[in-house]
């Protein structure tokens, strides 16, 4: 089997995406993605998406996403048409954190991804025609600013593509059912990045995805690969670090704005998690 990673199509180290259109009319073998995310759009026609053993149908105004170690390929092709975009979700994202804001985004590139690996699961998100247009239109743009490669093009490729995944997030939104696991476990992760400075319990979090605290946890470490405590003591650390370096707040002042009432209690989760005090922090990187 075939690994690809990203360098092999980019050529450009500096920007981690690429996008092009893609047409098969005969199957592309089996392949893993060595470092990257891939977005795909079916645009045109039919195939089988072979994945872990399983084959799905899709066809146009298909979209899904394919993490990063996971095995798949495409056989019985008939005009075959989609758009591929591959990317580093750490990097694009990284400046766009309230789109973890909306539930729809952790269906699309975490959940839905992770459940397709370990069970049969097929993609849940389709367009409609009037949708599916839109996305053409923004997909059509975002290439021609890519293949041009003219002055800040890395922007504005960064721009169009985020405005593609608000719109896809946004469809997958509309689309979620109350009884559906994936809808309702994507609805308690987007809580949890809504109100991490809150005083939340796993109890709370696991009541708004409908499940047991105990099934919730082993759901969570399995899909991010951190407990639901842990990720929320992450949250609270990454804007810590942010204001640290970006304010000149007091540490009590951030402490309180991360969630911590005990500024003591803080400085000593900031150094388990930075390996160094809130003032050292603030001293090396300001």
């Amino acid at each position: 089997m075939l690994t690809f990673y990203l360098e092999n199509f980019t050529g450009r180290s500096e920007f981690p995406f690429f996008v092009q259109y893609g047409h098969h009319d005969h199957s592309l073998e089996m392949h893993e993605h060595g470092d990257f995310f891939e977005l795909t759009i079916v645009l045109d026609g039919t195939a089988l998406h072979n994945v872990n053993g399983e084959s799905y149908f899709i066809k146009k105004g298909d979209v899904f996403g394919v993490s990063d170690g996971l095995y798949h390929s495409f056989s019985e092709c008939h005009n075959f048409r989609i758009c591929n975009i591959m990317f580093r979700p750490d990097i694009i994202f990284a400046p766009f954190s309230d789109l973890k804001h909306c539930p729809g985004f952790h269906s699309l590139f975490v959940v839905e991804p992770y459940l397709v690996r370990e069970q049969k699961y097929k993609n849940r998100l389709r367009l409609s025609i009037n949708d599916f247009e839109e996305a053409q239109r923004l997909i059509d743009r975002m290439i021609k600013e890519y293949q041009s490669c003219e002055s800040g093009f890395v922007s504005t490729v960064t721009a169009y593509f985020i405005e593609l995944v608000s719109f896809l997030m946004r469809r997958y939104d509309g689309d979620m059912r109350d009884n559906d696991e994936i809808s309702t476990f994507s609805r308690a992760v987007a809580f949890m990045e809504r109100n991490f400075t809150e005083k939340t319990t796993v109890e709370e979090i696991a009541g708004i995805a409908g499940m047991s605290v105990r099934h919730f946890q082993r759901q969570f470490k399995g899909t991010y690969h951190i407990t639901p405590q842990d990720y929320i003591t992450s949250l609270r650390m990454q804007r810590a670090m942010t204001q640290l370096t970006g304010t000149s707040d007091s540490i009590t002042s951030i402490a309180l704005d991360c969630g911590y009432q005990d500024s003591s209690l803080f400085a000593r989760r900031f150094r388990k998690f930075t390996g160094i005090s809130p003032k050292e922090y603030r001293a090396k990187h300001k």
